[in-house]
C-alpha cells in the first residue's frame, strides 16, 4: 500500500470510529462533596466525622479535605488536633477562599498558642476528663477557683444528668497573659469566656468583693461552655439564642455556687430601681449591642438570670430542665418557642411579670 492510500485509509478508519456510537462518560464520584457541605454549613463534627470516613475506605483526602477538617477542629477550640491537618493542606498548597483564614495563617498562630499556653495542672479530685485544666500561676487569689473546679463539675452533673460537656480550662492570674493567649489564637476579646471545649478565666478580670462571687463568675463562663458543647455534640450547631438567653442561662448556672450569690441579683435589681431607672424593654435583651449597652449591661445580666428562675424554677431543681430547653431550641430554631415546648410557659409574658414584681413595689 504506497503512501496515499495509508492515509486515506487512516482517514478511513477514524471517520467510521466517530461515526460509530460512544460509551457514556461516567462522571467522577465527588467523595468530598458531602465534607465540604458539612464544614460550610458549620457542621463541625460531620465534617470531621466525613473526612475520618475517606481516610478509612482507603482513600486519599486532598488538601482542601485536610484543611476543612484541620479548620473544624480549630473552630471547636482543639488546635492540636487540627495542626497535623493544616500542615498536609499546606503541604498540598491548598489555598482557602471564602475570607477564611489560610493553612499557613493558622499555623503561625498555633506556633504563637504553643508559647503562650499555660502548662497542665492536676486538681486533687477533679476528673481531668471533665475539665483539663492549664493555669499559668497559683496565687492566693487563683488558688480558690483551682480549687472549686471539682464543684463545678458536680453542679455540671445536676444540670445535665452526668457528666458536663467536657472542657478544657484555661486560668490566668493577669490580664497581661489573657491578652497574650488570646492574641496568639487570633480571638478578639477582653475578657474571660467560654464555648465550646474552652473556658478562659482571668482572675483579674472576674475577680469581685467576695470569694464566692468571684469563683460564681468562673462558673458562669464554664456554664456557656457547657451550653455550648451540649449543642455542638448533640446536634452539631452552635448555640445561637439571644443574648439575653444565653447569658440569662450562664447567670443562673452561677448562682449555683451558693445562696448568698443567687440573693445578689434580687437585691441589685431593687438598688438599681431605687435610683430611678426604667426596666430595659423585652425587645432590647435579645441583640448583642443593646444588651451591653454602657450603664445597662448589669442589670439585664441580672434581669436575664431572675427570667431563667421563673422559667425554670429555682436552680436546685429547675437546672435539670436545661438540656431539654437546648434540645427543643435545636428542633425549633426559635427561643421563644423552645421556651414554650420546655417549660409550658410564654417568655415575654414572664418577663413583663418580673419587671411588674420588681418595680410594682416602689409604687
Amino acid at each position: 500500500m504506497n503512501g496515499a492510500m495509508r492515509v486515506v485509509g487512516a482517514l478511513l478508519i477514524a471517520a467510521q470510529a466517530s461515526a460509530a456510537p460512544q460509551p457514556a462518560r461516567v462522571p467522577r464520584v465527588d467523595r468530598e462533596n458531602g465534607l465540604r457541605q458539612a464544614v460550610w454549613g458549620e457542621r463541625f463534627l460531620e465534617g470531621i466525622a466525613r473526612y475520618d470516613a475517606l481516610s478509612h475506605e482507603g482513600f486519599e483526602p486532598s488538601g482542601q479535605a485536610a484543611y476543612l477538617a484541620g479548620f473544624s477542629y480549630w473552630k471547636l477550640n482543639q488546635p492540636e488536633n487540627a495542626r497535623p491537618l493544616l500542615q498536609k493542606a499546606f503541604d498540598a498548597g491548598f489555598q482557602a477562599g471564602g475570607g477564611r483564614p489560610q493553612p499557613g495563617e493558622l499555623l503561625e498562630r498555633f506556633g504563637r498558642y504553643l508559647g503562650v499556653k499555660p502548662p497542665r495542672v492536676e486538681v486533687p479530685g477533679l476528673d481531668p476528663t471533665a475539665l483539663e485544666v492549664f493555669a499559668d500561676e497559683k496565687t492566693p487569689l487563683t488558688a480558690p477557683i483551682l480549687a472549686a473546679l471539682p464543684r463545678f463539675v458536680e453542679i455540671g452533673r445536676r444540670i445535665f444528668g452526668g457528666p458536663p460537656p467536657p472542657a478544657r480550662f484555661f486560668l490566668f492570674g493577669k490580664e497581661e497573659a489573657l491578652r497574650r493567649f488570646y492574641d496568639a489564637l487570633g480571638i478578639n476579646a477582653q475578657r474571660s469566656t467560654g464555648t465550646t471545649n474552652f473556658v478562659v478565666v482571668c482572675e483579674e478580670k472576674v475577680r469581685r468583693a467576695t470569694r464566692a462571687e468571684t469563683i460564681s463568675m468562673a462558673l458562669h463562663e464554664t456554664g456557656h461552655a457547657w451550653v455550648a458543647g451540649y449543642m455542638r455534640a448533640r446536634h452539631d450547631r452552635g448555640p445561637k439564642m439571644p443574648v439575653y438567653m444565653t447569658e440569662g442561662l450562664a447567670v443562673y448556672i452561677a448562682s449555683m455556687w451558693d445562696d448568698k450569690v443567687r440573693a445578689l441579683a434580687p437585691e441589685r435589681v431593687r438598688q438599681w430601681r431605687a435610683r430611678g431607672a426604667k426596666a430595659p424593654a423585652f425587645d432590647d435583651l435579645a441583640p448583642f449591642g443593646s444588651f451591653h449597652e454602657p450603664g445597662k449591661a448589669n442589670v439585664n445580666y441580672l434581669l436575664s438570670g431572675l427570667l431563667r428562675a421563673r422559667l425554670l424554677g429555682p436552680p436546685p431543681t429547675g437546672a435539670a430542665r436545661i438540656p431539654a430547653l437546648l434540645d427543643a431550641l435545636a428542633r425549633k430554631n426559635d427561643a421563644a418557642a423552645a421556651w414554650r415546648e420546655a417549660t409550658g410557659k410564654d417568655v415575654r409574658a414572664e418577663y413583663q411579670a418580673l419587671v411588674f414584681a420588681y418595680w410594682h413595689e416602689f409604687r
